[in-house]
């Protein structure tokens, strides 16, 4: 821009005295790096986009508790999402969402606060000073062997085994989906410590030493996206920064695998490995009642998968959203029949799965039951098939398995003579099937993170590769920021082009201190 180049801001007008480089990028975003805490801290909104601020100072409603995600304000006008504001003049936090008086957190509270104390809007960029945005996190996801409903075991296998660390109370798994009050969210997983049988156990379906972690809670682990991947997710987070660097330096990792089971008594060994119930059940269309007892394992009323009386094609459904997804593992369904059934010479039954195209054959690798003729708990396994999917039944979509009648009978119908040379139906012949309880044990195999993501810095790194290939190097999920001194970032919108560029800052006054960092 050319010297006497006249700028009109409304009715005033400037002129530039000399000649002036002015370029088209626009500041929009600005963070200091305080490499000794591992610490980044992010400058509030206004700084960075030259808007009028006015100070906000208000208090809370109600009492808000450590790893409290919300909190309550008497009065909201002037506070808006993104703002940093920070509370009993002692802790920062974030705003993600504000809805009337409801302010929603970016991250949980650190620290307890009553109501009253202090609200206040931060609307200066005190270098070090914040809300420090740091986290070191190693993201794993998977859509089958994460899919669980109930209370369940996560197993972690990993080569080089780092017990020391990743079972230290330095870091925190966690998984999405809901706790026990369907409350949604990151909700913690506990660090188990089994039995040696069951270590044997388990370290025989892996072959590597591993991290056996608790499910408690009955919610759901729910679909999420994590650096644009939708899928079920559970995380690893350094909580710890005292020992943070430490804690980093050794952790390397070659390869890892990841598993689930159904929850146990661990005390019990693998006796206590009971199973699930099943999501649903049908014979044809007609849902049945697996409600169970209030003091026992057994239904509430006996199951007769074909109906009181069967016949030739009647199918019996069952649904396991969390057993049946997970592909490759090794399925038993746990029968309580209850005798007496019958069955002619040629009955036979035909196990299905859906494919996403139709019914196909289920092999069995072993059955028990003998077509549900045998009495007592007994046993039908099969491997989970890798091309099942889920499948519609009678309007409830759900991973489906099913067995029908496809030859033969449990009895038939045969007309006798009543009362007044009258013939009627007479059923006595026919014995059905019936159980009192069906559970579903489910053994997967080891797989492969789908997705394995480590945060670091306010980044994320696609390590998913690194951690499945047993013959590639190892990798460092945990980064600290290589900075060599304390520094501030500032980013644009455009790339600087030419130059020599001027930066101007408004610099609040204050005491000059001389433990201050000097500007070189």
């Amino acid at each position: 821009m050319p010297e006497k180049t006249q700028i009109a801001a409304k009715d005033i007008i400037f002129e530039t005295e000399k000649n002036m480089l002015a370029i088209p990028a626009k500041l929009v975003k600005a963070y200091s790096i305080d490499i000794n805490g591992d610490a980044v801290y992010e400058s509030p909104l206004n700084v960075i986009s030259n808007g009028k601020v006015i100070p906000v100072k208000t208090t809370l409603l109600y009492d808000a508790k450590t790893q409290d995600s919300t909190i309550y304000v008497d009065n909201s006008e002037g506070i808006n999402k993104g703002d940093l504001l920070i509370i009993n003049k002692s802790e920062y936090v974030v705003i993600s969402e504000i809805s009337d008086l409801k302010i929603t957190l970016s991250h949980k509270l650190d620290n307890d606060h009553q109501a009253g104390n202090t609200v206040e809007k931060v609307i200066t960029f005190e270098l070090f000073e914040g809300k420090n945005l740091q986290e070191h996190i190693l993201y794993l996801g998977h859509e089958e062997i994460l899919n669980l409903k109930e209370k369940a075991y996560i197993l972690i296998g990993i080569k080089p085994f780092i017990k020391d660390s990743l079972e230290s109370a330095s870091v925190l798994w966690e998984y999405w989906g809901e706790d026990d009050n369907k409350k949604l969210g990151w909700h913690n997983l506990n660090i188990k410590q089994p039995l040696k049988a069951i270590i044997d156990f388990i370290e025989g379906i892996f072959n590597i030493d591993v991290i056996v972690l608790e499910k408690d809670k009955i919610g759901e682990i729910k679909k999420h996206k994590v650096n644009e991947k939708e899928s079920l997710w559970i995380r690893c987070r350094v909580k710890d920064r005292l020992v943070k660097e430490d804690l980093l330096s050794q952790i390397k990792i070659d390869y890892l695998l990841i598993t689930s089971l159904p929850w146990f008594d661990l005390n019990m060994g693998i006796a206590g490995l009971t199973g699930i119930q099943a999501d649903r059940a049908f014979h044809n269309d007609i849902p049945l009642e697996l409600t169970l007892e209030d003091t026992s394992e057994n239904f509430t009323n006996s199951v007769y998968p074909f109906g009181n009386i069967p016949r030739l094609f009647d199918t019996f459904y069952i649904a396991s959203k969390e057993a049946f997804s997970k592909k490759g593992a090794n399925i038993i369904l746990k029968f309580n029949i209850t005798p007496p059934s019958t069955g002619s010479t040629d009955l036979r039954l035909s196990w299905e799965y859906w494919n996403g195209k139709g019914w196909q054959v289920l092999t069995i690798i072993k059955d028990e039951t003998n077509r549900f003729l045998q009495p007592g708990d007994k046993k039908v396994e099969f491997n989970c098939p890798e091309d099942i999917e889920e499948t519609e039944v009678s309007g409830q979509k759900n991973y489906w398995i099913r067995t029908r009648i496809i030859s033969g009978d449990y009895g038939k119908e045969k007309f006798v003579k009543g009362v007044n040379d009258t013939w009627i139906i007479n059923t006595g012949d026919i014995k059905p099937p019936k159980f009192n309880n069906l559970t579903i044990i489910y053994i997967p195999k080891p797989q492969s993170a789908r997705y394995c993501f480590a945060y670091n810095n306010l980044m994320f790194r696609d390590v998913t590769e690194e951690g499945k290939d047993i013959d590639s190097k190892s990798f460092n999920p945990f980064m600290v920021i290589d900075d060599a001194h304390q520094s501030m970032y500032l980013g644009f919108d455009k790339k600087l082009e030419k130059g020599p560029i001027c930066i101007f800052f408004s610099i609040e006054e204050q005491l000059w201190d001389e433990k201050l960092p000097a500007i070189e």
